[in-house]
Order: C-alpha cells, then sequence, then structure tokens
C-alpha cells in the first residue's frame, strides 16, 4: 500500500485550496488512486427528483453561475465552479453542469506577473498565485473552466427548484465528484439553497454536505459547507463551460 493511502488530512487550521492538496499528498508519501466514487456524471440518488415540495419558482432561470463552494470540514478548502444550469419554469426540474474553475493565466493586470508563479487578478489588482482563493463569487471574471483531466472535473446535478417564502429553493439529488490529481473523491454530495434575485442579480447560497471526502483511498469523515453563487452575464461567461445533459438522469 502506498504511504499516501496510511495519510488522513490533519483537522487543522490550515487552509488549502484544491491545487494545495497535492502538496499535501507528496507529504504524505505520493500520488494514490482515488477510492471508486461511481459515475461522475449520474446522480448517486438514482433517479428524478418528484419536485413536489412546492411549486416551480417563476424567478428562477437558466443561465451559467460562477460559484464558490467554502468547505469546513474534514479540512477548510476552497472550490471554484462554474455553473451551466437548463431550467424548466413549467415543472421545477433543473440540470446543471458543475465544472471546475481555475485563475485565468491569460489575464493582463497591465504589469508584469512571474509565469512561473504568479497569475493576474483583475478583481484584486494584483499578480496571486494560481491557488489563491475567490474572494467571493464576484470573482468570475478571474476565472475560466477546466474540464479536463487529470485537474479539471465536471459533473451533472439533478434537481428542482419551487418558490419556497418569495425565494427560488434549489433541492438537488446527491451526486459523487472526483479529481484525478491531486487524487480526491467526495461522494455522496448534496446541494440545497435559496436564490433571490438582489440588485438585478440572481444569487443563490445554502448548505453542502457529503457523506464521505476521500483522499487518495483515504476516508477523512463526512464533508460540511456552505456555497455561494451568482448569475454571470451572458456576454461575460468564458467559452468553453460544458453544458448539462439534455434528458432524464440514469436510473
Amino acid at each position: 500500500m502506498n504511504d499516501v493511502n496510511r495519510c488522513p488530512i490533519a483537522r487543522s487550521a490550515a487552509v488549502l485550496t484544491v491545487g494545495l492538496l497535492a502538496a499535501l499528498l507528496l507529504a504524505c508519501g505520493g500520488q494514490a488512486e482515488v477510492a471508486p466514487a461511481g459515475a461522475a456524471d449520474a446522480g448517486a440518488g438514482g433517479g428524478q427528483n418528484p419536485c413536489s415540495a412546492g411549486p416551480p419558482s417563476q424567478s428562477f432561470t437558466s443561465g451559467t453561475f460562477f460559484a464558490v463552494w467554502e468547505i469546513a470540514t474534514p479540512i477548510d478548502t476552497q472550490f471554484q465552479l462554474f455553473v451551466a444550469a437548463a431550467y424548466d419554469p413549467a415543472t421545477g426540474e433543473v440540470v446543471a453542469q458543475l465544472t471546475n474553475a481555475d485563475r485565468n493565466p491569460e489575464l493582463d493586470c497591465g504589469f508584469p506577473c512571474d509565469p512561473e508563479v504568479e497569475v493576474c487578478s483583475l478583481a484584486l489588482g494584483e499578480c496571486v498565485e494560481p491557488t489563491k482563493r475567490a474572494q467571493s463569487e464576484e470573482d468570475y471574471g478571474d476565472f475560466v473552466p477546466n474540464a479536463g483531466v487529470p485537474t479539471g472535473y465536471s459533473v451533472t446535478l439533478w434537481g428542482c427548484v419551487y418558490e419556497q417564502a418569495g425565494s427560488a429553493a434549489l433541492s438537488g439529488e446527491p451526486f459523487d465528484l472526483e479529481i484525478q490529481s491531486p487524487p480526491v473523491g467526495i461522494l455522496g454530495v448534496t446541494m440545497d439553497g435559496n436564490f433571490t434575485n438582489t440588485a438585478g442579480v440572481l444569487r443563490g447560497s445554502g448548505p453542502l454536505a457529503a457523506a464521505d471526502f476521500l483522499l487518495g483511498v483515504t476516508s477523512n469523515g463526512p464533508m460540511t459547507g456552505t456555497h455561494f453563487s451568482r448569475l454571470v452575464p451572458p456576454d461575460e461567461v468564458p467559452p468553453g463551460v460544458p453544458q448539462p445533459p439534455a434528458g432524464p438522469p440514469p436510473q
């Protein structure tokens, strides 16, 4: 067995991004395969959400969102994602493609950044490390989609959006997320939340949870966190954001 398989995540105050998890793995002895996480693009629930919690939302809309996942346990880290959502207001059903977002190395701050270790952040107006966290979902202009393995990923979420106390409430089917490098598997992710139109922008937030957070093949226990997102103006969506599949989820 590789040493990394015997090296669980330390429950400390250390703040990591997904990119920095690779360094933790190397410190534990090298790379490892992720334990099987099921089909990356299949809803783990195995069926459609009945969308019976309330009437379909008329304020939610299809489009591309930028999302920030703030993970609290078992490790303090952040995921950034582009989320392409296709919503049917007649039924309340939504299917969304969640894709890894990385800092854009092609941005120009108007002054040089060290291409070996830095990229430009237009949101901050300075050069930053490629693994630097997003300040918030407003930093979408600093990021581009990365769906390609080994460092990227793209998974599908099926769910429903319904009216609830003046907001659009999302209820999503569980899904699995797998990253090849660094080898991370998150099993049984559930993502619920509420979306409201604030200052002309559709924004959402809510709880994140998962049954298990795997680093290599080491179980580190359940995941908890919070997600924040906003709708990106269509003319500001970067090219290459994967779109969700058509049709019902796999049985």
